[in-house]
Order: structure tokens, then C-alpha cells, then sequence
């Protein structure tokens, strides 16, 4: 198999308002975008109207290959973003599992000894009806290098979530894990190449111009 570059955008998913309450918003949490978060998303895409208009022009002419998570927050995302496109839904790039932490924030879970154990493990130790860190990196990777090997196109772009880019790009050796944190509507842009069942990281970058990694 002759090696081949690759170029994937990556996006996090709009505002919800579990995003407000700073709540865990996982795999169980099944909330669309809050009213904010649709106005952000329509925002951003005025502000990079260039960018959004060759994307959408790439997957019009089928350059691009276009993905988006299973949650219902993704692909409302996407409606906005690119209201004419349907995605390929992407099953294994949900969220993590946050088991008896989800939909609940620091001052609800406040004292909770199962919770302040998986926080003095660093968020590594699996969370109770949960996952752990690695288990939920594991499917996203699988989920992820699936898409790739298996899209002959040189574009992809992924609607996602907060973890997803986490788990990717520090999968890809670009970094730690919570190196890659970004807010709604924010994303990467990473460069590779593959090679059989070898997938090699060549570089990443902001996905939109002037935004800091």
C-alpha cells in the first residue's frame, strides 16, 4: 500500500447546558445545544466564513470525507455548520463514560469519596458504572484510526467532543492528554500519513486561523 497523507479537522461540538452548569456531560448525556451554543456556533461560522465555505465546497465535490459522533449534540452541530451536508455517523467517537459522575459538576459530586478518589487518581481509574481514562482513549482510537485507514480521500472533517481531541491527538503522540483542552466550537487541524497499518503524526495546528494551540 503506497503511503498517503492525510489532513483531519477536528471540531468539538457546540455549547450545551450541561457545558454551562460545568457539569460531565459523557456518553450518557443525551442533551442537544443550548440556544447560546446555536448562536456561538452561527457566530463562528460568519467569523471564518472562508474557512466554512472551502470545507463545504470539499465535501460538496467529494474531497472530503465528513463524520460526526453519534450524540445528538454533534450532529445538531453540524446542521448548523454545514446545514446541507449529512454526516457519516461515527459509532465509537462518543464521549467518555462518566457513569455515576455524568450530568453532575464539582459542587453536586463534592464529597463524594468515589469521586474524589478517580480525582486524586488524576482522572486516570476507571469511574464507577463508568470507564476509565484508557478504555475510553481505546475506542476513541479505534474508532478514529478505523475512519482513516479506511477513507481513500485526503480530508476528513470530525464533529466530536472535548475528549475525542484529548484522546487523538495525545494518542498521536503530539502531547499529554489534557494538553489538548479547547472550548465549543473549537477544534485541530492534524497532519499524518499512513502507510498500510501504520499511521504516522506529521503535525497539528488550530483549526481556524489566529487561534492558539
Amino acid at each position: 500500500m503506497k503511503k498517503r497523507r492525510v489532513t483531519i479537522h477536528l471540531l468539538r461540538h457546540g455549547k450545551t447546558a450541561g457545558n454551562l452548569r460545568h457539569s460531565y456531560v459523557g456518553r450518557k448525556t443525551k442533551e442537544g445545544l443550548s440556544e447560546d451554543g446555536i448562536l456561538e456556533l452561527q457566530k463562528i461560522r460568519e467569523q471564518y466564513a472562508g474557512v466554512f465555505q472551502r470545507f463545504y465546497d470539499a465535501m460538496r465535490e467529494n474531497r472530503m470525507e465528513y463524520f460526526s459522533s453519534p450524540m445528538k449534540r454533534c450532529i445538531e452541530t453540524g446542521a448548523v455548520l454545514f446545514p446541507e451536508m449529512a454526516p457519516t455517523v461515527l459509532e465509537g467517537m462518543e464521549e467518555m463514560d462518566f457513569g455515576d459522575f455524568e450530568g453532575k459538576n464539582y459542587e453536586e459530586l463534592n464529597g463524594n469519596p468515589e469521586y474524589q478518589s478517580w480525582i486524586d487518581s488524576g482522572g486516570v481509574s476507571k469511574i464507577p458504572n463508568g470507564e476509565s481514562r484508557e478504555e475510553f482513549i481505546t475506542r476513541t482510537r479505534e474508532a478514529f484510526f478505523k475512519a482513516v485507514r479506511n477513507c481513500e480521500k485526503e480530508e476528513l472533517f470530525i464533529i466530536c467532543h472535548g475528549g475525542s481531541l484529548m484522546a487523538i491527538l495525545s494518542s498521536l503522540g503530539f502531547g499529554d492528554y489534557f494538553d489538548f483542552q479547547v472550548g465549543n466550537g473549537e477544534g485541530y487541524r492534524i497532519e499524518i500519513e499512513i502507510e498500510e497499518d501504520k499511521i504516522d503524526a506529521i503535525s497539528y495546528d488550530s483549526l481556524f486561523p489566529g487561534v492558539p494551540t
